[in-house]
Formats: C-alpha cells, sequence, structure tokens
C-alpha cells in the first residue's frame, strides 16, 4: 500500500458534487486512481495523515469514484497546508475468510458452480427452453399465491425458475438499474421458497448482503410476513444497538453458540456476507439448501465464494 501514498493531499469538509452536510470530525480525500481500485480502499480502513512531526489515524467511512470520506479524532484541526497520506488495511479478519474460501474452493466446490463451463451453460438452457415447450406453465404457474401481485412477469418468472431449480447448478442472477424491483423480487423469492420446500429436509435459506444497511432493509421487508421464530439476524455486538426497534426481536449475535442455535430453529437466516464466513467455523457445514446475496455487485468476490464453499450444500441435488 505505501507505494499508493499521497505526498501532497488536502482535507475537504465539502466536494461540490456530493451532497453532505459538514459534519465535525469527518473530511473529503480525493485520491487519484481510486475509480481503478489503486489503491483498493473499503469502509474500515485505517488512513494516517501526517503534518510535519505530528500523525493522527483516520477511520475511512465511504469510498465514492474519486474521493473517500474519513472521519478524525475529535479535537484535530487539519493545518492549511498539505498532509501526507497513508492507507493502511483495516481489520485482516476479513482478509483471511476470503483467502480460507478461494484458497480451498478448487477441492471442496464443483468446478460447474464456481466457473461455468460454456458447454455445460449451454445444455443446461437447452434442456431449460425444452421444458418450457413441452409445458408453458412450468416457470410461471397459475397456481401460485403471489404475496406481491405488482411484479411484473419476467420478475415472476424468475422467482419460479429458482423454486423450481430450472437451472441447477448455474447461479440465478437478477440484473437491473437503481428502482427496477430487484430487492421486490427477492423478497418474493425467499417468501415462496418457503412456501414451496417448507416440507423438505433441511429447506433452510441463507440470505446475504454486502452492507449492514443492506441486510436491514431486506429484514424490514420480511418483517411483514415472518416471525422472530421464523428468521433471524445475525449481527454483531457493536451493530446491535444501531438496530431499529422493529429489527430487534429478529437479531442473535455472532458469537458460536448462540448463531449454531438460531440456525438451527430458524428458516431464514440473514447476515452480512463478510460476517456469514466465518459460521463454519463455528460448526458443521451445509446447512442451507438455498443462498441469495442481495446487492451482490458490491460485494467481493473472495467473499462470496467464502460464503458459498462454506455454507451451500454442493452435492448434485444439493442448494442453489
Amino acid at each position: 500500500m505505501k507505494r499508493y501514498d499521497i505526498a501532497e493531499a488536502r482535507l475537504l469538509d465539502h466536494v461540490p458534487f456530493l451532497e453532505y452536510q459538514k459534519q465535525k470530525g469527518w473530511w473529503f480525500l480525493e485520491v487519484p486512481g481510486l475509480v481503478e481500485e489503486r489503491p483498493s480502499v473499503l469502509p474500515g480502513d485505517i488512513v494516517e495523515v501526517s503534518h510535519l512531526e505530528t500523525t493522527e489515524k483516520a477511520t475511512v467511512r465511504e469510498v465514492f469514484l474519486e474521493h473517500v470520506r474519513i472521519s478524525l479524532p475529535k479535537g484535530y484541526e487539519p493545518p492549511d497546508e498539505c498532509v501526507h497520506v497513508r492507507f493502511k488495511p483495516g481489520s485482516r479478519i476479513p482478509y483471511l475468510m476470503g483467502h480460507n474460501g478461494t484458497s480451498t474452493a478448487k477441492e471442496e466446490m464443483p468446478l460447474g458452480m464456481l466457473a461455468p463451463i460454456q458447454q455445460n451453460t449451454q445444455t443446461i438452457v437447452k434442456q431449460m427452453r425444452k421444458r418450457l415447450e413441452e409445458d408453458k406453465n412450468l416457470f410461471v404457474p397459475q397456481n401460485i399465491a403471489w404475496v406481491n401481485e405488482t411484479l411484473n412477469p419476467e420478475q415472476k418468472q424468475a422467482v419460479c425458475d429458482v423454486i423450481n431449480h430450472s437451472c441447477r447448478p448455474l447461479p440465478y442472477l437478477i440484473l437491473g438499474p437503481p428502482g427496477t424491483g430487484k430487492s421486490a423480487t427477492v423478497t418474493e423469492l425467499i417468501l415462496q421458497w418457503l412456501e414451496h420446500h417448507r416440507h423438505e429436509k433441511d429447506d433452510r435459506i441463507l440470505v446475504l448482503a454486502p452492507s449492514n444497511d443492506a441486510v436491514d432493509v431486506i429484514v424490514s421487508k420480511l418483517s411483514r410476513h415472518l416471525t422472530p421464530g421464523e428468521m433471524v439476524r445475525i449481527t454483531s455486538f457493536r451493530r446491535m444497538e444501531k438496530l431499529g426497534e422493529h429489527i430487534k426481536p429478529y437479531a442473535v449475535l455472532g458469537n458460536p453458540d448462540e448463531t449454531n442455535t438460531a440456525i438451527e430453529i430458524s428458516a431464514v437466516t440473514i447476515s452480512t456476507v463478510g460476517l456469514a464466513a466465518r459460521f463454519p467455523f463455528y460448526d458443521k457445514k451445509d446447512r442451507f439448501r438455498c443462498l441469495v446475496i442481495d446487492e451482490a455487485g458490491h460485494a467481493t468476490e473472495p467473499d462470496t465464494i467464502a460464503a458459498m464453499l462454506s455454507l451451500l450444500d454442493h452435492s448434485p441435488n444439493g442448494g442453489q
């Protein structure tokens, strides 16, 4: 990371195109090469801000295309002159979890799931199209009781594709611009999965998102339909006090004992991608039949692989 040091940087209290209110102790820092991930900066990383013989440690709070927003210790007043900036990774645990997942994926995860081969992909798609030609109602049955009646035909078909295992073991991708109903489709998918697989053995579903805020949004939507006994939100001790009052009844601390108990009695387990990568160190693997990652484009690939590798049943007729 030293090669990305910024010798002459300025701390800014605002950036014209970023509409944020000024907050004491929070500053913007322009980082050349950030959009190309050179350096790769994540929320939680440490930034050393030096001027003359004084060095202060700041924490990265938000990352934008060309700027990062950092928080400095209370009482710190940046000098009028430029400062020297050095980036340092935050907690090493997420990196270790990602390395653990990627290093063992080749041995434990089927190649067709980790890196689908084009020939296999084409075969599965042909089989799906043939089944659709034989039965027009196969993928969008007429007798489904939709929780969200406003879903369009494409969204309903996406839900049915998953619950009917139409392309297993290939992953299912739901793509679309912001505001097009991706999260609404995911919510419907979770509820329909529970309805159609409730009598199957080990029908548990694991729902992940890269950030705590995204996780809380999912819990808020599902809380209208699921009780605390049916759904659990695994969280850290520091996050617990920040949860909304409507989410706290679902929350369980992410330590081994409480996590294992909650997973065993709940149909839906919800957590961040990073925290879920630690679950296999708590107990046995292969406890979930379905894995859903909301906002997957914002998660790192090693973290995603670690969650898939550690928690998903990879047998031919197993999870997806």
